[in-house]
């Protein structure tokens, strides 16, 4: 089998016809001489003419068997095994990135639509000797999706892009694993991506998680939008950024790419919040909305027992007026706020959230043991007296005294 890379260049080969029309016009000037013997001149013509003629036809063939050498190198001739079907079987392994950035518009096309011409252009070279295999990238964990020319065309049929990021490192380890076993043939894995970073491996792109922002109920919050273009001309007008909850459009704010937009998120009853972030559409479709749940919880239950102090007992007024936390009884509350340890075995083991405050008089509570830290701090004294101390004090736990054990609770100032 004889084939080419470059039929096209075979249009040179009519350049042969040139030295064929240069031959034909050529004229032969003769120049009239008297002379008396003119028939031992004609003997002489005639034999040199032959002469003449058939070298004239050898340089002719020449130069069109040149030309034709040429134009059949600049083609590119391939014999034997070498054309696109022409080939040893092989395994082939089709990956597909099927996610939702396969919506993006090229052109006029969907991308997906682009990866379906070429997988057609593989499939055309094919034959009955190789053995196809279609994986997706999004759903790496099923395997096999089809199998030979036709079961693969029917499925990309209706294929659609899907509601997930792809994670092309799980899909190329199930096609080489798929591939392996399959040692006799020439082996080839096609993926057909626009590599996107969130589908690659964890190590090759680095894809910052979503960010949890807690939502109090009854009160509002301002929503920030980052808006990000991936292409390589980026829109320099400002579009319209749309914050819906249900089928309300709450908040509508203009921001450039590269920006952020801020939209206030009016207060929400307790439970849960659904909506979606939008703009106008541009360039993939699919990412022009982003959808969204909280949970909106009502503030947190707070009780304070013991004496806290004028300036927390303040700063809690000042929490609860603001709609962050709401005071309440200690059978009530979800978080205890004890001054000076108050009922902090049982409250350790409820299932309530403990946090233990100095309170307002710092005072030694009965049968507390605990050692010293120093909240404020005083004249230090001499380092002599203070090496005296920490002698003494060394002895007496060394001897077994339990006073030589500080008992001071942890906010005492001093001594």
């Amino acid at each position: 089998m004889i084939g080419f890379l470059y039929p096209v260049l075979g249009l040179a080969a009519l350049a042969a016809l040139i030295p064929v029309f240069l031959h034909l016009i050529r004229r032969r000037e003769l120049h009239r001489v008297t002379f008396p013997a003119i028939r031992y001149l004609r003997r002489a013509e005639q034999r040199h003419a032959r002469r003449l003629r058939l070298r004239h036809l050898m340089l002719l063939a020449v130069r069109v068997i040149v030309i034709l050498l040429l134009a059949v190198a600049a083609m590119g001739p391939l014999a034997g095994r070498g054309g696109p079907a022409d080939h040893r079987a092989t395994a082939l392994a089709i990956l597909i990135d099927d996610s939702q950035s396969s919506a993006q518009i090229v052109g006029e096309r969907y991308l997906l639509d682009l990866y379906r011409e070429r997988v057609e252009l593989t499939l055309e070279l094919t034959t009955a000797d190789d053995e196809i295999a279609l994986f997706s990238g999004v759903r790496p964990d099923a395997g096999v999706l089809a199998r030979e020319p036709a079961g693969v065309r029917e499925y990309l049929r209706g294929l659609r892009p899907a509601a997930g990021r792809a994670d092309l490192g799980s899909a190329i380890r199930r096609a080489h694993a798929w591939l392996e076993p399959l040692g006799g043939r020439a082996r080839e894995i096609h993926i057909y991506t626009d590599l996107q970073r969130v589908s690659l491996p964890p190590g090759a792109a680095g894809a910052p998680g979503p960010e949890v922002v807690p939502l109090t109920a009854g009160r509002p919050m301002t929503v920030s939008v980052p808006l990000r273009w991936f292409g390589e001309e980026r829109p320099a007008d400002r579009i319209v950024v749309r914050l819906v909850v249900g089928d309300d459009v709450v908040a509508v704010a203009e921001a450039a790419f590269g920006e952020s937009a801020l939209l206030s998120l009016p207060a929400q009853d307790h439970g849960w919040v659904q909506g979606y972030v939008e703009i106008d559409q541009h360039g993939l479709v699919a990412d022009d909305r982003r959808h969204f749940t909280w949970y909106a919880r009502p503030p947190t239950r707070v009780a304070v027992l013991g004496d806290a102090g004028p300036f927390l007992d303040h700063a809690l007024e000042t929490l609860q007026r603001g709609g962050r936390l709401q005071l309440e009884s200690p059978d009530a509350a979800e978080v205890w706020i004890l001054a000076g340890g108050e009922r902090l075995e049982e409250g350790l083991a409820g299932e309530v959230s403990v946090i233990v405050v100095p309170p307002a008089t710092p005072e030694q509570p009965a049968g507390t043991r605990a050692d010293t830290v120093a909240l404020r701090g005083r004249r230090p004294e001499p380092r002599g007296q203070a090496n005296r101390r920490r002698r003494a004090a060394g002895g007496a736990e060394r001897s077994g005294d339990p006073a030589g054990v500080s008992t001071r609770p942890p906010w005492s100032l001093g001594q």
